[in-house]
C-alpha cells in the first residue's frame, strides 16, 4: 500500500474531510488532494506531522507494505480491549454526564441549609407571623428534600458504570488516531477550563467577604 492510500484510509477512519486534514496540517485542500492522488509527496516535516496526527510511525507511512496496515490496525493482544474512536467518545460523554450529576448533587447538599437561614430570618423579623419553631421545622423539611434530591443524583451515576467499566476496569489500547483526536480536543478545551477554574477560585475567595 502506497503513502497516498494510507493517507486516505487513515483520514476516513477518523471521519475527516480533506479540508479538515488540510486545516490540521496547515496546508491547502489541494495539497491534501495531490497527496491522496499520488501527484505529489509530502516533505519530511509534513510526514512527521501526519504521523503525529494519525498516531502512527513514520516507517508505517513511508513503507509500501500491504500487510503492515492490517497488522497495525487490526492486531489485538490477548486480554486487551481495543478502544475505537466511537467507544472513546462515548466514554468521555458518560464521564461528563456523571460529573454533571455529581455537581448537581453537591450543590443541592451544600445549598440545603439556605432555606433554614431564610426562614429563621423571617422569624426574627416577625414577617408573616412566623415563629422560630415553624421556621425551624420548615428549614429542616427543606434540608431533607434538598439532600434527598442530591442523593438521587449521586445514585443516578450508577447507570453509567457498565459503559465505563470496559475502559476503567480492564487493560485497553486506543485505536490509531484516537489519541491525537482527544489530544486536540483537550487543547481546544483548555482555555474554557482555565476560565471556569478562574471564576470558581474568584467566587470562593469572594465568599469569605460576605
Amino acid at each position: 500500500m502506497i503513502l497516498a492510500e494510507k493517507i486516505i484510509r487513515l483520514r476516513k477512519k477518523l471521519g475527516w474531510s480533506q479540508e479538515e486534514l488540510a486545516e490540521k496540517m496547515n496546508v491547502s485542500r489541494q495539497s491534501v488532494s495531490k497527496w491522496e492522488g499520488a501527484n505529489s509527496i509530502p516533505d519530511l516535516n509534513k510526514i512527521i506531522m501526519l504521523s503525529q496526527i494519525f498516531d502512527v510511525s513514520t516507517d508505517f507511512l513511508l513503507k509500501d507494505d500491504h500487510e503492515e496496515f492490517a497488522t497495525v490496525h487490526e492486531a489485538k493482544e490477548p486480554g486487551i480491549n481495543h478502544i475505537s474512536l466511537e467507544q472513546a467518545t462515548e466514554y468521555v460523554e458518560h464521564k461528563i454526564a456523571m460529573t454533571n450529576d455529581i455537581t448537581k448533587g453537591v450543590v443541592l447538599c451544600v445549598c440545603s441549609v439556605m432555606p433554614l437561614f431564610f426562614f429563621m430570618a423571617m422569624a426574627e423579623t416577625n414577617r408573616f407571623n412566623m415563629t422560630g419553631d415553624i421556621a425551624a421545622v420548615l428549614g429542616i423539611v427543606c434540608i431533607l428534600i434538598f439532600v434527598a434530591i442530591g442523593v438521587s443524583f449521586f445514585i443516578k451515576t450508577n447507570q453509567y458504570q457498565d459503559e465505563i467499566s470496559t475502559i476503567e476496569e480492564a487493560p485497553f489500547e486506543l485505536a490509531y488516531g484516537v489519541h491525537s483526536v482527544f489530544h486536540e480536543k483537550r487543547q481546544q478545551f483548555r482555555p474554557t477550563y482555565n476560565l471556569r477554574l478562574s471564576v470558581g477560585i474568584f467566587c470562593f475567595i469572594v465568599s469569605f467577604f460576605r
